[in-house]
This record gives structure tokens, C-alpha cells and sequence, in this order.
């Protein structure tokens, strides 16, 4: 195991980016006996110059070592930004510790007074509107998924795909593939041998894929994100989704596509292999 001396020669020439991508899989990560001393001591690397969001998963990932294992770790170097303050009395957020003044609330993320109506807290500077998870009531600044229970956060431009549209989508990808080959079939059947009807095939399917989107997305309108980013897919996940992760999801008689109907997100197995979630516009019907 690298102890923190040299974890900071490592880490401390990555960019803000890359620390912020650091932080986001460690947000992630299933905290074991195995790599929770590793985790605290690159948490004590990357808590400096921390931005709001990154200081949120930080806290995410500290209570999760302190319920995990608790009096093992000290959080006493916490300390770099008043938006993780709290962090050194997570109890003032569960318990009410933190005192209330009148005709005013307590911001969760930083815990200092703001007005009641206020969207944005005037301390941290971190947003009030649309990081309040659905399913656990926990606020997630600027994630795709909550930090603390996972789930897909609401959005105000995009929310999960339904299932009977991703389904719709599903049939579309399979006409657009086999239509070559019936066409084939039927007019050219002695002529043009079955492996290059399946080559033709391909290809139309790959032309749609190359062009950022599979032809039954485009019809529905239909969007692949990239989960850990936030951000959407780029074409070599794209195509490394619907290519080969695809296959797997298609195994065990498609056990990989009805997955999708029991996940909290609505991911498959190629959704899952390939850390993608499939989302629609808000302003779709």
C-alpha cells in the first residue's frame, strides 16, 4: 500500500479535472476492509482546493469510512474550505445541532443560516435546486447520480428514459438490421452469400452508430450519457455499448435487457459494463 507521502508526489500533478474524476469514482467505490486505509490516505491527498461538488463527495466517502469503521479514522485535516466544515461534526445535520435562526434554514451543504427562499447559499455558493434526491432526501450538488444512495438524480434538461420508449428503440435497431437482410433475401437470394448479407447489415447499423447514435435513439429521441461524467457518451463508449456490451445483455435470454425493468436507474447490463445511462429531454412527450 503507497502511504500518503508518496500518494501526494502522484497525485498532486493532476489537473482539477482529473482530481474531480478521482473523487467522483472513489464516490463510487465499495469501501472493504481491503482498500479503506488506501481510500482515507488519498482522500487526505485530494482534500485541498476542493470545489463544492468535490467537497460533498468527500463528505459522502468520510461517512462512509466513519460507519464503516468507527473511531479508525481522523477527519481532523479537513479543514481547507468552510463548505466541509461540517465535516469535523456530522452529527449537527442528523441531529439538528446546528442552530436555526428565524425565517431562515440551514444550508446542507456548508450548514451556515441562509433565508428560506433562498436558491443558492450565499457562504458556499452550492445550489438548492434540483440536487434534493427523490429516493433518499439527501442533497447531491452537481452529480448524475446521488452520492449517498445512487440513484439518477432529477434534472431540469433531461430525466430517465422510460422503459416502453427504450423498448420502442429496441425494435426499431432490430427492423433497421434485418432489413437489409430481407431485402436481400428476397430479391438477391442466390446471388449474394448469408456472410455478406450479415456484413451489409452491419454496416448500415455502424453508419447510425458512427454517426453518435444508434437509429431506434435518433427515432425516439433518446440520448446516451456517459454516468460518471454527467455528460454525454462519446462515440468510442457509444460504440463499445452498443457493439459488444450489447452481446452480453442479449446472453442468459436477454436477462441483460429485463435487468433494466429492476434497476432503480433503468440500467442494463450494457448500461451497467460500460458506465452509461440512457436519458430523454425534459421537453419530450
Amino acid at each position: 500500500m503507497l502511504d500518503t507521502e508518496t500518494l501526494r508526489d502522484l497525485l498532486d500533478h493532476l489537473s482539477h479535472e482529473d482530481r474531480k474524476e478521482c473523487v467522483d469514482e472513489l464516490a463510487r467505490l465499495e469501501i472493504s476492509e481491503k482498500n479503506a486505509d488506501q481510500v482515507y490516505n488519498i482522500i487526505r491527498v485530494l482534500e485541498t482546493d476542493l470545489d463544492v461538488n468535490m467537497a460533498i463527495q468527500v463528505r459522502a466517502i468520510c461517512r462512509k469510512l466513519e460507519l464503516q469503521f468507527p473511531g479508525k479514522f481522523s477527519f481532523e485535516f479537513l479543514t481547507s474550505q468552510p463548505v466541509i466544515k461540517h465535516l469535523l461534526r456530522p452529527e449537527a445535520e442528523d441531529t439538528g445541532a446546528a442552530e436555526t435562526l428565524p425565517n431562515f434554514k440551514i444550508c446542507p451543504f456548508c450548514t451556515e443560516n441562509v433565508p428560506i427562499g433562498a436558491t443558492e447559499c450565499r457562504f458556499c455558493k452550492a445550489s438548492f435546486e434540483n440536487h434534493l434526491c427523490q429516493s433518499c432526501g439527501q442533497h447531491s450538488y452537481e452529480s448524475m447520480f446521488c452520492i449517498w444512495c445512487g440513484s439518477l438524480m432529477r434534472n431540469p434538461t433531461w430525466q430517465k428514459a422510460p422503459l416502453t420508449r427504450r423498448a420502442t428503440a429496441v425494435l426499431i435497431d432490430a427492423a433497421v438490421f434485418a432489413m437489409p437482410l430481407l431485402l436481400a433475401e428476397h430479391y438477391f437470394a442466390n446471388q449474394i452469400p448469408i456472410n455478406q448479407m450479415m456484413l451489409a447489415a452491419t454496416a448500415v447499423y455502424l453508419t447510425f452508430i458512427l454517426m453518435g447514435s444508434s437509429p431506434g435513439k435518433r427515432a425516439t429521441g433518446l440520448f446516451v450519457f456517459n454516468s460518471a461524467k454527467g455528460s454525454q457518451a462519446g462515440l468510442l463508449q457509444v460504440i463499445f455499448r452498443e457493439l459488444p456490451c450489447r452481446l452480453l445483455s442479449l446472453m442468459l435470454l436477454g436477462l441483460g435487457f429485463f435487468w433494466g425493468l429492476f434497476d432503480e436507474n433503468g440500467q442494463t447490463w450494457h448500461d451497467i459494463v460500460t458506465k452509461s445511462v440512457v436519458v430523454q429531454k425534459n421537453d419530450q412527450p
